[in-house]
């Protein structure tokens, strides 16, 4: 999955290293990292000095609108290329998520993948917070942190929280067959 999502990078002209870990450690942790140029190359292999260059933003007769200083011009930022765009991270997310998803399936694996946080799935449940490497490795050794024991706190309450959301799906299912039943007998 990793490869393939270097090469989607690759397509679109990035450079890609990457990197695959799987640190020694109790659980594992296999993970990988996609570090991207955001500067193109020019045709000799060097990169593009500038990211980005300005454009003079032009009347309606076509001519440079001066600034009120007089000194310059109205101009605007005008990017080489996208790929620093904020918005690109949703569509990366997406699309790691799909090849994630393509190779999992073909594996047999029933997990689900998903890049769009609890709230925005409409999944009601609070997210742990981040513990870094730091407080990780702690945890591992069996020290116990602050931030560690909220995420245990917070996983409780997760797991409370589905309790509930399987009992709510079968109180609408009994909901749904009384009505049917009502429906029936109101035909009757």
């Amino acid at each position: 999955a990793a490869r393939e999502m270097a090469q989607y990078y690759r397509d679109q002209g990035m450079c890609v290293d990457l990197n695959i870990h799987n640190p020694k450690g109790t659980p594992p942790n296999p993970h990988c990292h996609l570090m991207l140029t955001l500067r193109p190359f020019n045709e000799d292999g060097t990169f593009v000095r500038h990211k980005s260059h300005r454009e003079y933003i032009l009347d309606e007769n076509g001519q440079k609108i001066p600034l009120p200083n007089g000194k310059d011009y109205k101009t605007r930022k005008v990017n080489v290329v996208d790929w620093d765009d904020k918005g690109n991270m949703e569509k990366w997310r997406a699309k790691w998520a799909e090849i994630e998803q393509k190779y999992l399936n073909e594996r047999g694996h029933r997990i689900r993948v998903e890049h769009r946080s609890f709230k925005r799935q409409g999944i009601h449940r609070i997210p742990t917070i981040h513990m870094g490497p730091e407080v990780t490795a702690m945890e591992r050794k069996g020290i116990r942190t602050r931030v560690g024991d909220m995420n245990r706190e917070i996983k409780a309450i997760n797991k409370m929280l589905e309790k509930y959301d399987v009992l709510e799906q079968q109180l609408d299912v009994k909901i749904f067959k009384i009505q049917r039943r009502i429906e029936q007998v109101s035909k009757d």
